[in-house]
């Protein structure tokens, strides 16, 4: 629904608050002309620019949070959960009520107008992209045009293959586990040769941390390729004997790869987005930030911030680790260099990444919790 309609639903208790809000000058007994005032004003580019020039940093937060996610309508406790993400910090319940309550004033959501939405608040259709844009052009600031890089990456399905690649050695060798059920490490290396992006084993004795069932074991991508299989089915451990190919991998070689990847990808997301609070609006915001090369550097400043510490994993280490590196081996982002001494580091939205970031609404989904101690 659109603003001018949203307009016309509230009540007059809302329109008065709203008008004073944006110091609209009119008739404040008259509806229509309330609605008229409050449309131009709202919607005026100035007003746009000074209403975000006087937020403070969790209410412009809380905006992001609403206007990049993709869903039509929010519960009450939607839009707390998005107060507290913008918050750098745990508060008190309090607090995030107070952020709700700045939104409805601010007309950035409204109530529902039907009986069956009449507990839940919309942002109208219309002032989302403008609003998103606003956030993206700030955020982004004065950046240069970057040309095609020397040099890039592009993983595209590359996760998809490897994971039909793992079903199939694991269907041909069986390979031993250890009774931690760990796939010993000369077969670890022995399937690592065959995969896309090279990895390393892990090394013995080594501290390490990390999201989802054997984060200690493995490297990252390969960490993810595993726990999805094992997510679906497709895989059967016997610890201290062997792993199995399950019938239910079949469906590993006879769906999409594009399918696969969205599921892939919002496997990702159910994963970490516990530990990375937020992490289907970052992962929008980079989206978005990235239609044309970017540098690491500006999308780190505009992300890091943003992202709490999970334990050992600080700010800067999430966001380039779990993050923008994740986001590659998806096939979401492509990686370049600017220059043949390799700096500055440039990323850019594929294609496939457009679709999925667009398409599949994260905040929605519950979490996944496949290790206990995390």
């Amino acid at each position: 629904m659109r603003l001018a309609e949203m307009l016309s639903y509230a009540d007059i208790d809302q329109l008065h608050e709203l008008a004073r809000a944006y110091a609209c000058d009119c008739n404040i007994n008259s509806k229509n002309e309330l609605i008229q005032s409050l449309l131009a004003s709202i919607k005026r580019q100035s007003s746009i620019e000074q209403q975000l020039d006087g937020l403070n940093q969790a209410e412009f937060n809380f905006l992001m949070h609403i206007v990049l996610d993709g869903r039509q309508q929010f519960s009450l406790e939607d839009l707390r959960v998005k107060a507290k993400f913008s918050y750098p910090q745990e508060l008190d319940r309090a607090t995030y009520r107070k952020l709700v309550s700045v939104a409805l004033k601010k007309g950035w959501v409204f109530r529902g107008v039907t009986r069956q939405a009449s507990s839940s608040f919309e942002v109208p259709a219309d002032m989302r992209k403008i609003w998103a844009d606003e956030i993206l052009r700030r955020e982004l600031g004065e950046q240069p045009a970057y040309p095609q890089p020397y040099a890039y990456r592009d993983e595209g399905f590359a996760m998809i293959e490897d994971m039909r690649l793992f079903l199939r050695y694991v269907l041909d060798h069986e390979p031993t586990l250890t009774v931690e059920g760990v796939i010993y490490r000369r077969n670890q290396q022995q399937l690592f040769e065959l995969l896309a992006a090279q990895e390393e084993p892990i090394e013995k004795g080594g501290w390490r941390f990390g999201y989802g069932r054997h984060f200690r074991e493995y490297p990252d991508r390969f960490s993810l390729i595993y726990d999805f299989c094992y997510y679906r089915g497709y895989i059967r451990e016997e610890p201290g004997h062997c792993l199995y190919v399950t019938n239910e991998a079949q469906e590993a070689n006879e769906l999409p790869a594009e399918w696969l990847a969205m599921e892939l990808y919002k496997f990702w997301l159910r994963l970490y987005k516990r530990p990375v609070v937020g992490l289907p609006m970052l992962t929008r915001l980079i989206g978005r930030a990235a239609q044309q090369w970017v540098s690491e550097e500006i999308l780190l400043q505009m992300i890091t911030p943003r992202v709490r510490a999970f334990y050992y994993d600080q700010p800067d280490s999430i966001a380039r680790q779990r993050i923008l590196k994740m986001m590659v081996h998806l096939g979401l982002l492509r990686k370049g260099l600017a220059e043949p001494g390799g700096a500055p580091l440039l990323y850019q939205t594929t294609t496939l990444g457009q679709k999925l970031l667009e398409s599949v609404e994260g905040s929605a989904m519950k979490d996944i919790i496949l290790d206990p101690e995390n």
